[in-house]
């Protein structure tokens, strides 16, 4: 058993093999919205519930190959702890799922939770405008009706008034949607968690731990235009226990097995007083009171049991790894067939252009899946590069800082040298009468401090060279020493007197 693991993980990792997996995806994708662009120009204005239930199937033939990845390729499970009652409910009635938005992938656990459920045909989403500009993915979300807002409060509050009316009036019969919904409106980092804690403070909300404070206005607005056609409101908590892979993309893309656990619990729009914004608000901040509660409790314990509601199984749906196996028998496998002929028989150049050409492709691949990164990583690895140049850039400046000195240093001594050596051939050229003693040049240091470890910067910053005055007199060039007066009056033959002391900074320890 673990032998084939390993054999399959080790296919898993190929990059060939993930190539080929990404191009099936891409390009059912592709024809699906392809499909879905005739269906909005051809059938939406006239009929949108028979638009309605054809997109309904439309979407689940591509967002299968997503929780086939999920369930099948990476062999990962979902826990589920919730009431066998409120899913009944959710299997049969409109719904907004409220989760919380930490994890790379959660999104791709909710629509793995629904095809366990056959719900994926009717999952939406509410998020940003961006995201329906995303290729295949997004392009289907746009077409399927998911709810995309600017984050600019006027032109929102249209937005969401106008398309949930749209679809609680106009949607088919026996077939229900359900929203997922990030009331945090962001993905959840420590530094925006703390900026919201300033705002919460500032307006007395209370304080919370593993959550955003949760924008109020636009759930509020989703009920408000539903008029109790949305009978129930539930909410979400996603966690992975402590032994499960990294919750990533490119984890589930490799092969490695992630473990979720999801908390469910209903809660009837009856007891929402969402007709009264203020009221509706607090309830929705005392709700993220409780699922911080609930998610501080999974920390403690690496699961949800223990919260009062049981865990539920939900058996592997067969939907998924059916659609993926069409697209491979449809797309996968004619290509395939065409790619290994195309190398037989084709010209290197176009070799060359067809390698280009995948090349290009998975670049797009990439950037697209860096698009579910978590900026915090960025961040992060950002961060960590400018500390990594702010070290390099100080001690840099620290060497060159000591080199800069090293080098004023030396260029003063060359000064001095050069002055002293100016002085010593002025003084050659004076009157033999008032040449300076040669044996009389003692150097001594004036020490202003005790450290000298031996270097020019201590000798330049701590010591001082003076030179002794020399005692100056009228004996002639030859004689060079001072020599006593041994006449009869007492008098020397030499008029000396002496000059006051020439502080002077050399490198040589006697003149020459």
């Amino acid at each position: 058993m673990k032998i084939d693991r390993l054999f399959r993980s080790t296919i898993q990792s190929l990059v060939p093999v993930q190539i080929f997996l990404c191009y099936c995806f891409c390009a059912s994708g592709l024809l699906l919205n392809f499909t879905q662009l005739l269906l909005w120009i051809i059938i939406w204005p006239f009929n949108k519930r028979l638009y309605r239930r054809i997109n309904y199937y439309l979407g689940t033939l591509l967002w299968s190959q997503l929780t086939f990845l999920y369930t099948w390729w990476a062999d990962s499970d979902i826990s589920v702890y919730v009431d066998p009652e409120d899913v009944e409910y959710l299997k049969h009635e409109y719904a907004l799922n409220l989760v919380n938005h930490r994890y790379e992938i959660d999104w791709l656990v909710g629509m793995t939770a629904a095809q366990k459920l056959g719900l994926l045909g009717g999952s939406k989403i509410v998020g940003k405008r961006s995201l329906s500009l995303i290729p295949i993915l997004g392009w289907s979300w746009f077409f399927t009706e998911s709810i995309f807002l600017r984050r600019v409060w006027e032109s929102d509050k249209k937005i969401l008034e106008n398309d949930i009316q749209q679809l609680v009036s106009g949607y088919p019969d026996n077939y229900f949607f359900n929203f997922l919904m990030a009331c945090e409106g962001t993905r959840f980092t420590e530094k925006k968690r703390l900026e919201s804690m300033k705002y919460a403070k500032e307006k007395d909300l209370p304080e919370l731990k593993h959550h955003i404070l949760p924008r109020t206005k636009g759930f509020t607005l989703i009920l408000q235009g539903a008029k109790g056609k949305i009978p129930g409101i539930y909410n979400f908590m996603l966690a992975f226990t402590k032994d499960s892979a990294s919750p990533k993309f490119r984890t589930l893309l490799e092969g490695r097995r992630c473990k979720a656990q999801l908390y469910v619990k209903r809660i009837p729009v009856s007891q929402i007083p969402y007709e009264d914004e203020k009221q509706c608000a607090q309830w929705l901040h005392e709700l993220f009171q409780e699922k911080d509660r609930i998610y501080d409790h999974f920390l403690r314990h690496d699961t949800f049991d223990g919260l009062g509601v049981p865990k539920v199984p939900l058996n592997r749906s067969y939907t998924d790894i059916a659609v993926e196996i069409f697209w491979l028998i449809v797309i996968g496998i004619p290509s395939l067939k065409w790619f290994i002929q195309f190398l037989l028989v084709s010209t290197w150049s176009a070799k060359i252009i067809f390698a280009l050409v995948i090349l290009i492709g998975y670049i797009i691949l990439q950037a697209m899946i860096n698009m579910s990164v978590i900026k915090l990583d960025t961040k992060k690895k950002s961060i960590s590069m400018m500390g990594k140049y702010s070290l390099t850039k100080r001690r840099h400046s620290h060497q060159s800082k000591l080199l800069h000195t090293q080098q004023e240093t030396t260029i003063l001594f060359n000064k001095i040298e050069h002055t002293n050596s100016t002085t010593r051939l002025k003084q050659h050229r004076m009157n033999t009468f008032f040449r300076p003693l040669a044996a009389s040049t003692p150097y001594t240091i004036e020490q202003s401090n005790t450290f000298n470890d031996g270097s020019p910067h201590s000798l330049s910053r701590h010591q001082r060279l003076v030179l002794t005055p020399p005692v100056w007199c009228s004996t002639p060039k030859q004689t060079r020493r001072q020599t006593p007066n041994n006449n009869s009056h007492g008098r020397s033959t030499s008029s000396c007197k002496q000059n006051p002391s020439i502080p002077i900074i050399s490198q040589q320890d006697e003149m020459g």
